[in-house]
């Protein structure tokens, strides 16, 4: 196992391959027990307290540029992709994020989300179950995919097949499997129901506030956290996770990335409408 600890360790990583920009790394680690995997940073990553483990073959972990630091632990194993989207905010204050990329699934986090402490995603279940009458296994491991200006609360549980439209938001110590989540919406609860249609968040923080402040952002009148479905803006997370669990190679996984993910910054690409905008 070939173990990562400071940005000059960054090109002695054996039969696997780091792209891009070498990040800080305070207090970081990155275990390397595989081959043919791929750590691309964009420019302005930084790594506090974060532990990243490729347990096998040809899988990816994708870090764009944040102003804020990356603080999580992930266990990633074969033929997987990881995908951070731009200034994503941690929050450092509590248990590290946690992610487990299992059965060649893939997880992708759009843009300027708020992830709160304690927040868990796993792809699998992960020892198998069958249909007694039929033999049939009927717990297959899924993809999670969370759009852009996303808030997530503190020790949230987020399981296969979750699918997060932009601009939406989880509550605290939720748990969501195979759930859809359009845009502009809020859920919560064990499992997850959705509270809210139509809302949207801002970043201030309300701790230190006074009346002056609560005053003051009574009203936000903006449309710039609404989201939309446009022609040719729009990319379905269903067709992103076609087209990643197509390709056979790392490389050929990142140049997708690069090409259709990364550089493809519209406002609405992680739209998901609801029931009622799909009539």
């Amino acid at each position: 196992m070939i173990r990562i600890k400071s940005k000059e360790d960054m090109l002695k990583v054996g039969s696997n391959f780091f792209h891009g920009h070498l990040p800080e790394m305070i207090n970081s680690e990155i275990l390397l027990d595989g081959e043919n995997n791929i750590i691309y940073c964009q420019d302005k990553v930084t790594l506090k307290n974060v532990t990243l483990r490729f347990l096998g073959n040809n899988s990816v972990i994708f870090l764009s540029s944040s102003k804020h630091a990356y603080t999580l632990t992930t266990n990633i194993f074969n033929n997987s992709v990881l995908f951070f989207g731009e200034d994503n905010y941690f929050n450092p204050h509590g248990q590290t994020m946690s992610l487990i990329l299992s059965e060649g699934k893939n997880i992708f986090f759009g843009s300027r989300c708020l992830l709160s402490f304690g927040i868990s995603v796993r792809l699998a279940d992960p020892h198998l179950i069958f249909d007694a009458k039929t033999k049939k296994r009927i717990n297959h491991s899924k993809s999670v995919f969370v759009g852009d200006h996303v808030w997530i609360g503190q020790d949230t549980l987020l399981l296969k097949g979750v699918k997060i439209g932009s601009g939406s938001i989880i509550g605290a110590n939720s748990v969501l499997s195979n759930k859809t989540v359009h845009s502009n919406s809020s859920w919560a609860g064990n499992p997850a129901k959705i509270l809210r249609n139509d809302v949207f968040y801002t970043e201030e923080c309300v701790h230190d506030w006074g009346e002056l402040e609560t005053e003051k952002f009574c009203k936000k009148d903006t449309d710039a956290y609404i989201f939309n479905f446009k022609d040719g803006e729009t990319r379905s997370f269903n067709s992103i996770d076609d087209d990643v669990l197509s390709l056979a190679s790392a490389k050929e996984k990142l140049g997708y990335i690069i090409s259709n993910i990364s550089s493809f910054d519209k406002k609405n690409r992680f739209f998901i409408p609801s029931s009622a905008q799909l009539l």
